[in-house]
């Protein structure tokens, strides 16, 4: 014979599945996107000219 299960505590499984579920999504994407020293990822280089010239908008680049 089977159980008796009380009404709402087979909604309440399952919502505690979804949410254990969800829960190892998010870790296992955290764990398979994060990479070492990601805050400080090369993004390239300007030169100090670039930097001077942009600094308080003194660009001279004509065309925006």
């Amino acid at each position: 014979m089977d159980p008796v299960v009380p009404a709402g505590r087979d909604l309440s499984v399952t919502v505690w599945i979804v949410v254990g579920v969800g829960v190892g999504i998010a870790v296992a994407l955290f764990v398979l996107t994060w990479e070492p020293g990601a805050k400080e990822r090369d993004l390239g280089q300007v030169s100090n000219t670039w930097i001077a010239e942009h600094r308080f908008g003194q660009s001279r680049d004509t065309h925006r």
